[in-house]
């Protein structure tokens, strides 16, 4: 089990690193809008940030959002991750679903393998220009369903499974207070499915090891 921690959530550009412990690597959640509707502030952040988490049709996200800041992030040199959620856009994955465990599978595969499948298309796109690619390196469950997997061991582990089945190599991300709460769902994370496992320390968000699902509000 390879397990990395990080100050603030951290990628280098083009893949995962924490060679030194002096290096902060910022990580945002972006691409969340839907069709004309935008939320995040795409553009302003890939200026800053070393990694990026983009919305994939769950609560957020579409092929067009994606396809485009996939380009944008090539262009900064920032490397990307799925941030798969609750198929819930009118909650923006902040509800907890009822799922079955083979369901929550099937829903992580189905966004991971959608942002693969865009990236894949850029790649090609901007290769024939002469352009970089950015490369995706990495899965961020999002919300509500992230707050779920941070106490249930067996969601952990079907989200685990789901981005393994897709691709063994991406790296998954999740808060310190995943371990902190339970070495075990650390464990059902990584335990022969393969991922390794960064931990992040979000910015300006308290840490509850009692309610894992705090407002963003609460300092």
């Amino acid at each position: 089990m390879r397990t990395r921690t990080l100050t603030v959530a951290g990628v280098g550009a083009r893949r995962f690193s924490c060679a030194s412990a002096k290096r902060i690597n910022l990580n945002a959640d972006l691409a969340e809008g839907y069709g004309p509707w935008t939320m995040t502030a795409d553009e302003d952040l890939l200026q800053i940030v070393t990694t990026a988490n983009i919305a994939c049709g769950g609560h957020a996200g579409d092929a067009n959002i994606m396809a485009a800041v996939l380009e944008r992030a090539a262009a900064h040199g920032v490397s990307v991750g799925a941030h798969p959620g609750y198929d819930d856009k009118p909650g923006f994955g902040r509800r907890v679903l009822k799922m079955e465990l083979d369901e929550i599978e099937h829903l992580i595969a189905y966004q991971v393998g959608a942002l693969l499948g865009v990236a894949a298309l850029v790649r090609a796109r901007r290769a024939a220009g002469g352009g970089a690619a950015a490369e995706v390196t990495h899965v961020k469950p999002h919300g509500a369903l992230n707050n779920v997997a941070c106490v249930d061991a067996s969601v952990a582990a079907a989200i685990t499974r789901g981005v393994a089945g897709v691709d063994r190599s991406l790296i998954m991300l999740a808060p310190v207070r995943v371990v902190l709460a339970s070495m075990a769902i650390v464990i059902a994370i990584v335990a022969s499915v393969g991922p390794s496992l960064i931990l992040l320390a979000p910015a300006g968000r308290a840490f509850d090891l009692g309610d894992s699902r705090r407002g963003l509000r609460t300092p």
